[in-house]
């Protein structure tokens, strides 16, 4: 995504929904993110660890670098305010090995482990350490990219009773998630999506085409791209998706949603604590 957006800036084509809130969309004309931006999501997670689990005193964050810098940044504002003692454990897009983190988050001893990034990485992370016999005292707290069922298998259920963040709803129970499911069993018996299971990531892309489709009907039969912008910049103010929390874009604001829930994993589900929260 940001390799590709300053191109599509400067050839004035609409790009919506870049996957991930490392993705560089603020002051762009044409670009539009319905996710939040990372920085807004470590706000939040320090101010709910900060808030709620007053016995951590001492966190470790183990990163994705080039990608969750923004959210370190934020969270350690709010822990040093808090005197909460924080140390970041970096690792690469491409690890395949994560016991040297573990061994440094060992050595630091935190009360929580914060996981940032994506679920092969984290998950690795998370089955190292039970390998070792490591789990901090106070769990797991992961971001939303972890907010799926298949980080769930990926963690073979050492994730089970960590916390997670996220800007949608993962229970399964909104509109869209009905409607995503309607959508595979319909097209899945004998098209081409026959097998694809329902997973969040999947219900991510029907969303995202749903919130295009909606701009374009909006935008009427002869749209243009500058008509397109328009109604994209306009016509999603505090947008009710049915599906995140509150939507809004406007012609300087292009990370759309701005409140995030906290889940807890028991076995399978994602179970809500609380309810959405504003960064």
């Amino acid at each position: 995504s940001n390799a590709v957006i300053p191109y599509l800036e400067g050839v004035k084509v609409p790009f919506v929904d870049p996957i991930g809130g490392g993705a560089d969309v603020a002051h762009r004309s044409w670009v539009w993110q319905s996710e939040p931006s990372y920085a807004l999501e470590g706000k939040v997670i320090a101010g709910y660890i900060s808030r709620s689990l007053h016995r951590v005193r001492k966190v470790a964050v183990v990163y994705q670098v080039g990608v969750n810098e923004p959210e370190n940044a934020s969270m350690g504002k709010i822990f040093s305010k808090k005197h909460i003692g924080m140390t970041t454990v970096s690792y690469a897009a491409t690890a395949q090995d994560m016991s040297a983190q573990v061994s440094r988050v060992q050595q630091y001893n935190p009360d929580l482990v914060v996981l940032l990034g994506t679920p092969l990485p984290t998950s690795l992370f998370v089955k190292q350490a039970a390998a070792v016999g490591y789990a901090p005292k106070h769990g797991y707290f992961a971001n939303y990219p972890e907010g799926d069922p298949g980080w769930l298998t990926l963690t073979s259920g050492e994730a089970n009773g960590s916390l997670v963040s996220s800007y949608a709803d993962l229970t399964g129970h909104n509109p869209v998630a009905k409607a995503y499911r309607a959508a595979l069993a319909r097209y899945g018996k004998h098209g081409k999506y026959n097998g694809y299971a329902y997973s969040n990531y999947g219900l991510y892309g029907y969303f995202n085409a749903g919130l295009v489709i909606r701009a374009l009907k909006l935008a009427g039969p002869n749209a243009s791209r500058t008509r397109l912008q328009t109604v994209l910049n306009t016509r999603f103010r505090k947008y009710k998706s049915g599906f995140t929390g509150l939507l809004s874009w406007t012609p300087i604001y292009r990370y759309g949603v701005k409140q995030f829930k906290v889940y807890k994993i028991h076995g399978s589900q994602f179970n809500p604590i609380t309810g959405w929260l504003n960064g």
